[in-house]
């Protein structure tokens, strides 16, 4: 199963994503006759932690030096493959302990930064290039890696059924550790781009215009420029909120001067989330070079995830957990479905589709009926975090639409639920009735909507 699996991301994912980066002359290669090979991933050492959510966190070294063969090319010139090594420092979480087989809810697997990835190539393809082959290849894997298994993606595994007590939509959706608050308080530079431009600094002024752009993951957030100054301090508009899944978490902060034609970098900063908590902090700005090109100084709070309380931050998440609908096939939906949900001031999201992993939690679940499991018609087990403010929360809603795994509309119209309803329960939970109105009858659905509040330094 497992060599049907990677066979499967090798072709279907790793394949086109190499002939998209290939020259024209070079696309067109294909994979052939695969072997994964017999040696096992050197794993170690080990460090553990507790989660929110009654499990444990699991930092293990991975290095997979595998003995794979394939063969890539085409028709007529193939090069083989003969081995492959990945690198890098995987977290699996444990996630959910029950008294019973198989005594935990599920796992879940992702890498907090990419993993490194090296291959070593027979010289089968003749006059080609090989290096270039070797480059788009490895180059493939990586990104094939990072939008599977690197934050914010990862690998759902839900081991338990409901009728364990396992919260099988939270295992499946990894919840936000929590909530960094960064407060960018001042810059310090003596690096003078505008004064390096003839003629310019006249009409521009004599001073670099200086903002600070911020990267987490996939979440960016850029400050206001502050004029003329190459020592700006920032007073307003300079807060950001950013959602965390690992503490491990890099981010980098850089800086830059605001031109009308372009922007110059002045330099940057790089540093954990871990690392960016706890009070005003002055980091080091290094240019391209490694010089070092002045100092930036923030405060950062750190706002844990807290699933029993209402915290003391002034925003909370409001959660849509969606298990599955009671949709018959002879309704003609097909097999799949889709549940949208909206909150008022914040982006809108959706229950994903498994993908490339649908084999896998076909089996899971398979295996979870075996245990004495039930299911709905159509099976979602997925959660929606939605990061908003608590000021006025008691009279907003969640819209919810289902629809099909093409995204067209099963329900007639939105399905509004008060988070009050949530808010005023003494779990701070909403279990439904849910029931979609559609062309062919109701369609009942089995979600929860949660607020989690977060508290200071959890």
């Amino acid at each position: 199963k497992v060599d049907a699996f990677v066979k499967k991301i090798m072709i279907d994912e790793v394949e086109p994503q190499m002939n998209k980066d290939l020259p024209s002359m070079l696309k067109g290669l294909r994979f052939s006759h695969m072997n994964l090979g017999n040696h096992t991933p050197k794993l170690g050492p080990i460090s553990a932690y507790k989660t929110t959510h009654d499990g444990a966190k699991l930092k293990i070294d991975l290095d997979y030096d595998s003995d794979m063969h394939f063969e890539v090319g085409y028709d007529y010139l193939k090069a083989g493959v003969q081995r492959m090594e990945i690198k890098g420092q995987v977290t699996v979480v444990v996630d959910q302990l029950i008294g019973d087989a198989p005594l935990i809810g599920g796992v879940l697997v992702y890498f907090v930064n990419a993993p490194t990835v090296t291959t070593e190539f027979t010289q089968l393809l003749g006059a080609l290039d090989i290096a270039v082959v070797k480059s788009a290849f490895e180059f493939a894997v990586r990104r094939v890696l990072k939008s599977f298994c690197v934050l914010p993606n990862y690998i759902p595994m839900a081991l338990g059924g409901p009728n364990k007590g396992v919260d099988r939509a939270m295992i499946r959706s990894l919840p936000p550790r929590g909530v960094l608050r960064l407060t960018l308080l001042k810059v310090n530079t003596d690096t003078n781009m505008d004064d390096e431009v003839w003629g310019v600094s006249e009409w521009t002024g004599d001073k670099s215009d200086i903002y600070v752009r911020l990267a987490l993951m996939d979440q960016e957030w850029t400050s206001e420029a502050v004029s003329d100054t190459l020592q700006p301090v920032w007073s307003k508009n300079n807060v950001v909120d950013l959602l965390v899944y690992d503490r491990a978490q890099g981010m980098q902060m850089e800086v830059l001067d605001d031109d009308i034609l372009q922007d110059d970098w002045i330099g940057h900063t790089t540093l954990h989330v871990g690392e960016a908590t706890g009070g005003n902090h002055l980091r080091t700005l290094y240019t391209h070079d490694g010089a070092i090109g002045g100092n930036l100084t923030f405060r950062g709070e750190w706002f844990g995830t807290d699933i029993a309380g209402k915290g003391d931050f002034d925003k909370c998440f409001v959660v849509v957990k969606v298990r599955g609908v009671d949709m018959p096939s002879s309704f003609g939906f097909g097999d799949k479905a889709i549940v949208r949900a909206k909150v008022p001031g914040v982006p809108e999201q959706a229950t994903p589709l498994d993908g490339v992993f649908e084999g896998m939690e076909k089996g899971l679940i398979k295996e979870a009926v075996k245990q004495g499991a039930v299911f709905p018609d159509v099976n979602i087990d997925r959660a929606m975090y939605f990061l908003v403010s608590k000021e006025g929360l008691a009279d907003q809603t969640v819209s919810l639409d289902l629809q099909d795994a093409s995204g067209n509309p099963i329900s007639d119209q939105p399905l509004t639920v008060d988070i009050s309803k949530a808010l005023d329960a003494e779990d701070l939970g909403f279990s439904g009735p849910f029931a979609f109105q559609t062309s062919r009858g109701e369609v009942n659905a089995s979600m929860r909507i949660e607020v989690w509040g977060l508290t200071r330094d959890l």
